[in-house]
């Protein structure tokens, strides 16, 4: 008995620390630290490193029971608890169509509200991490979840400039990426063309690679991506690494980017929008 009252303590002390950990739940050696309410480059990034490899994608995940704007999870400073129990839960089979259902009257596939809180969708994902660098507290205001392809939002904000795909000359750190049906956020780009980034895709949330802009499959950035998850984010990799972690050129070619203001709204006083790919993970990873 006094063993099993031991193990008992020794959890809940554990559970503690989570919640008083402001950011980082992911307890390796090297994973960026991030301080919410700091808006720079740097912390934006380090604040969406938080989720990777510990959480898993949910239809619906950041979006309130309406489903019409930020819920609880994306309105929460630091890495909601849930989403690691829920990743420890499942295995390799992991499919998320599992926790949505299909409206008769539309046939399209909606969450279920129970399963909502468990993991994050791409535009949860990206309200969480704007939460937690404009905010270090939780529940204030109307938070920063909305649809995927949505810039306009970002342009009234006076946040920085939208630039269209056709335009785009290159990817620099903390450069977010949208349209219609997903987005995701450029760690930075390779001397080969290739870009490094984060989302939020099935199964999970993850660092991933494209492709070079001529096609080429092996590109620094995926071979980047996949050395990271597999060196920082084991279980993860144990798990998923069969889903790969590459994506091909649509990436670089058909999304709108939208570049933030440095000097007014989210600062670059460590210099990653100068940075390589390469260089920019190895700073934040403090290698």
């Amino acid at each position: 008995m006094k063993r099993l009252i031991l193990e008992l303590k020794k959890i809940s002390l554990i559970f503690i620390s989570t919640l008083l950990v402001p950011c980082s739940t992911v307890f390796a050696d090297n994973i960026p630290v991030c301080t919410p309410g700091l808006c720079t480059i740097k912390n934006f990034l380090a604040t969406a490193i938080q989720p990777v490899g510990q959480t898993l994608y949910m239809w619906g995940g950041g979006w309130n029971k309406e489903d019409l704007a930020a819920g609880e999870t994306a309105m929460h400073i630091g890495v909601w608890p849930q989403w690691k129990e829920f990743f420890d839960s499942q295995d390799s089979s992991y499919d998320f169509h599992n926790y949505a259902t299909i409206d008769k009257d539309s046939d399209t596939e909606i969450p279920i509200p129970e399963f909502v809180p468990l993991g994050l969708d791409c535009s949860g994902y990206r309200g969480w991490i704007l939460y937690n660098v404009f905010h270090n507290k939780d529940m204030e205001g109307p938070g920063y979840v909305f649809l995927s392809g949505e810039m306009q939002n970002f342009i009234d904000n006076n946040w920085g400039i939208a630039i269209n795909p056709e335009d785009i000359q290159d990817f620099r750190a903390g450069d977010i990426m949208a349209k219609p049906g997903h987005t995701y956020m450029v760690i930075g780009q390779c001397n080969d063309g290739s870009v490094v980034f984060t989302h939020s895709s099935p199964p999970g949330v993850h660092i991933c690679g494209t492709v070079t802009p001529d096609g080429n499959e092996q590109s620094e950035a995926v071979e980047l991506a996949a050395y990271y998850m597999k060196k920082y984010y084991p279980e993860y990799d144990k798990k998923f690494s069969y889903k790969g972690y590459i994506r091909d050129s649509d990436y670089l070619t058909q999304y709108t980017q939208f570049r933030w203001n440095t000097n007014d709204v989210m600062k670059d006083p460590d210099g990653y929008t100068k940075m390589t790919a390469k260089q920019i993970l190895k700073n934040l990873f403090s290698e």
